[in-house]
């Protein structure tokens, strides 16, 4: 692997660990969505809406789900059993 793509992949993984963003894969491209309205909005001088089609709605909210799907590893559900009958003990009190 070229030592420059890893250098740049690993200061970017660095930068999202002291922001410590939840999703920053979708924080990033809503912040960028919600400057740009904005920013037009203003510039416009009435609030600009888009139109999306019901059809594009749904197709947006799969790619959403199999892309935060995709990123789940055998490895985070250690533990979720514990926490799991803690849950229910807490909320039954």
């Amino acid at each position: 692997m070229d030592r420059r793509f890893n250098r740049y992949s690993s200061s970017r993984l660095l930068y999202r660990k002291k922001l410590k963003f939840p999703a920053p894969w979708l924080v990033g491209g809503m912040l960028t969505v919600a400057i740009v309205q904005t920013a037009a909005s203003s510039y416009v001088g009435y609030n600009l809406q888009a139109y999306w089609p019901h059809s594009v709605m749904i197709l947006s909210q799969i790619f959403i789900a199999s892309s935060i799907g995709s990123r789940f590893h055998k490895e985070m559900f250690i533990g979720v059993k514990k926490l799991w009958l803690l849950r229910l003990l807490i909320q039954s009190v």
